[in-house]
């Protein structure tokens, strides 16, 4: 039975489903509670259950109070509660499907998974197909010796017309015997070029899968510096329409993408991305990236 949303009580489906702080939520009603800005796993604050951004938690106060019988009764029925309703959660929780975001190291994992699977499955086949070929070479010669120990010593059956050989029976059971080393040799030779074939086939879907990534990335960051307008052109915007914003909170920058500033700063070239972040650059150190909407405001038009 689908699960209703923590903040708007509407049904939440699986693939629109996000938990957190033991609630459900929509992942577009997990947002602030006091601003309502639009909040990810990496960016919210908890407290009373309920998120918050990094502005506008709550800030706990310490107060002094004595330790009585009674109080530290209360403290030890209120652990033992809690132990006892965790518990019944985790067994209640056992078995259930938990959503988890795909982020880029969780496809490059699972795609590292699949291809080593695949190196190995191949291998093994191949592995049981050099095992029968060998299996099927030893029957072969086994009963060819056991043919030639039923012959006669000194008959005419010493001769092997078919094989080329007109010696002694022990003589040809020992050439048999090192032409079955030998085709033995030549399989492990084989094994060990192919699996060498598969450790560098391995090496460079890593190689391959380590650049795309970095082209990823890369074409991820590169973005928002395309929104600043050229200081040498004469088509740049005129001063009177560009929007100019000041920093109303210190932020330190969460990812890779987002710009860090210290209250104060003069943010511009910004460009709304969506109700709750946008992207600019700080004139003091001429940093360039994501910032959070709330944390500026508009000081010139």
């Amino acid at each position: 039975m689908n699960k209703a949303c923590a903040r708007c009580q509407k049904v939440v489906y699986p693939i629109e489903e996000l938990k957190c702080l033991d609630k459900t939520w929509h992942k577009t009603c997990f947002k602030c509670t006091e601003c309502g800005m639009t909040l990810n796993m990496k960016t919210y604050k908890g407290f009373n259950k309920l998120p918050y951004c990094e502005a506008h938690i709550p800030k706990a106060k310490a107060t002094t109070i004595a330790e009585t019988p009674e109080l530290k009764r209360i403290a030890e029925n209120t652990k033992i509660q809690s132990n006892v309703k965790y518990h019944a959660d985790f067994e209640k929780a056992k078995g259930k499907f938990t959503q988890v975001a795909d982020d880029p190291e969780t496809l490059r994992i699972k795609q590292n998974t699949k291809n080593i699977s695949n190196v190995a499955y191949h291998g093994d086949l191949q592995k049981k197909a050099a095992m029968e070929r060998q299996r099927e070479c030893t029957e072969i010669i086994d009963s060819k010796v056991n043919a030639n120990n039923n012959r006669r010593v000194g008959s005419i059956n010493d001769i092997d017309p078919v094989n080329g050989f007109y010696g002694s029976i022990a003589e040809s059971a020992q050439q048999q015997q090192q032409a079955l080393q030998h085709q033995h040799h030549q399989q492990q030779l084989y094994q060990q070029q192919q699996q060498q074939q598969r450790q560098t086939q391995l090496l460079q879907q890593q190689q391959q899968q380590q650049q795309q990534q970095q082209q990823q990335a890369s074409q991820y960051i590169q973005p928002p510096q395309q929104y600043g307008a050229p200081t040498s052109t004469p088509a740049a915007k005129p001063m009177g329409k560009v929007r100019v914003y000041r920093a109303i909170y210190d932020y330190e920058a969460q990812d890779s993408d987002e710009v860090g500033f210290t209250e104060g700063d003069l943010i511009i070239e910004v460009n709304s991305i969506d109700s709750g972040w946008m992207t600019g650059r700080v004139e003091r150190t001429g940093l360039t990236g994501m910032l959070p909407a709330n944390y500026v405001e508009l000081v010139k038009i």
